[in-house]
């Protein structure tokens, strides 16, 4: 009032008004943004902590909201499910994220990789890593082994073909030149078996699932002598791998009277994404700022903030095999036989590259539009127009400073996939398992009644993420055909 009165022909500005609107936007972003982050943490933390029903009841708040990470979430939904024993619920999760799984590539076209280029990553459609396609596709096989539906070879068929494409697109640099695999190659001179890679190690589990799910086939024999093969190849130093090769190529049956029993365990806590710069991306970009600046008519704005790329970090271990116990008898060991966090590691260094080079392309855009906006308003050098090219400059630097690290990503993985076989006589035994650690007992023991088939093999999924956590068995669905399963 007193300004209206002193000065009556002034109006009253209406700037803070606008300036207080804007920075209430900014704020309810901002914290809107913690908010739907904190949301997801604590529901991974009531996983970890076998509250699956409070965080499944998280991750559906999470997921309502409409965000770029709603595959991953749906992803993390499908563990829950799984660790719960829905195993059709996990079904529909699963083949709801490999539609959008499937439709990602489409959607990341020239216009949606062109915004990335103006903000970072995390604009882009999600893509899976590799290691989570693999699981996925495991998972999808795993359900319909334990659902009795029928479609475990058709499952176990995509997630070979999954393999296949990542050895094909993997960069020049990192494939093997090894030779295919033959059904002549025996398993009994390790020397002459070719010494897998890094990355064909971790995915042995493909040609291994598939021969599991032919293996109550007699007409599929050589079938699975050739996936057995393939997966010795990958992962020749695999004892568990040579003796099932050994059984096949001898055509050594199931003893009459008993069964086989697939043990398939999904064990430990998975890789994780955090944030991470690359120094020398970052230095190489500062140095050629100095050099174009000093060159050029503009200035350019000048790289303070590193370039931030997801970096893959592993998962403490509080156990790293299961012991086995049937009617109190002790078994055996599982075997690792695909570890998720070495995959994921082994993947990133050999894509890395490519992450940082679209980082520093964005560096590179960014720095050109304020060079754009300078031309137009004639802020070179020595113009006059110093405090221009500044603010063009300062603005240059926040606009780079907000980049984040893309750390999307299916965040209830396993750390790694175990396997053992057993022959027990037909019907009903006590199976238990309990955490291990080089050798030794690491927890307590969960258990379940199993139904072992004359003549047949029974696959059974085991689950356990720490040594002190609740572990799970599912069990087949009696019904008349070979693979059976039940919560």
């Amino acid at each position: 009032m007193l300004c209206q009165n002193h000065f009556p022909n002034m109006k009253p500005s209406r700037q803070p008004l606008r300036f207080s609107s804007a920075s209430v936007l900014l704020l309810t972003l901002l914290f809107g943004c913690q908010t739907h982050r904190q949301i997801i943490d604590q529901a991974h933390t009531a996983y970890w902590q076998n509250d699956f029903q409070q965080s499944s009841a998280l991750l559906d708040k999470a997921i309502s909201r409409p965000k770029r990470d709603r595959v991953p979430l749906m992803l993390d939904q499908s563990m829950v499910a799984f660790q719960q024993g829905d195993i059709e619920a996990t079904q529909l999760l699963l083949r709801q994220s490999k539609a959008e799984l499937v439709a990602a590539p489409a959607l990341a076209d020239l216009a949606e990789n062109s915004l990335s280029m103006f903000s970072d990553d995390r604009h882009r459609a999600y893509a899976a890593e590799d290691h989570e396609i693999i699981l996925h596709r495991i998972l999808q096989t795993l359900c319909s082994i334990l659902t009795s539906d029928g479609d475990e070879v058709a499952f176990s068929h995509q997630l070979g073909e999954q393999c296949e494409t990542l050895l094909v697109h993997r960069p020049d640099n990192t494939r093997s030149s090894e030779t295919p695999a033959s059904d002549s190659v025996t398993p009994v001179a390790l020397p002459g078996v070719p010494e897998s890679d890094s990355v064909k190690r971790e995915i042995a589990i493909a040609p291994l699932m598939r021969a599991i799910v032919r293996s109550n086939s007699p007409l599929q024999h050589d079938e699975v002598v050739h996936h057995l093969t393939q997966a010795y190849q990958w992962r020749p130093e695999s004892r568990f791998l040579e003796h099932e090769l050994q059984r096949a190529q001898n055509d050594i049956g199931i003893q009459p009277g008993h069964g086989a029993v697939y043990l398939i365990a999904l064990v430990g806590k998975g890789p994780r994404k955090v944030a991470s710069t690359e120094p020398v991306s970052s230095q190489a970009l500062l140095i050629a700022d100095q050099i174009l600046s000093g060159l050029g008519n503009y200035t350019l704005p000048p790289t303070i903030a590193p370039i931030k790329v997801a970096r893959i970090e592993l998962s403490p271990i509080s156990f790293d095999q299961l012991s086995i116990l049937v009617d109190n008898q002790a078994v055996g060991f599982t075997e690792n036989i695909a570890d998720l966090g070495r995959l994921a590691v082994e993947r990133q260094n050999e894509l890395l590259p490519e992450i940082v080079a679209r980082a520093v392309v964005r560096r590179i855009v960014k720095k050109g539009v304020v060079v754009a906006a300078k031309s137009k308003s004639n802020a070179k050098k020595n113009s006059g127009n110093d405090l221009t090219s500044l603010v063009y400059d300062a603005g240059g630097v926040a606009w780079e400073a907000l980049e984040q690290a893309d750390l999307r990503a299916w965040a209830l993985l396993p750390g790694s996939i175990q396997v053992i076989r057993m022959e027990l006589p037909a019907g009903n035994h006590h199976l238990s398992l309990a955490p291990a650690m080089n050798g030794q007992l690491a927890g307590r023991s969960f258990s379940e009644t199993i139904d072992v088939r004359n003549g047949q093999t029974t696959v059974v999924v085991g689950t356990l993420s720490e040594a002190n956590a609740t572990g799970r068995i599912m069990i087949p669905r009696p019904q008349s055909i070979s693979f059976v399963a039940s919560e």
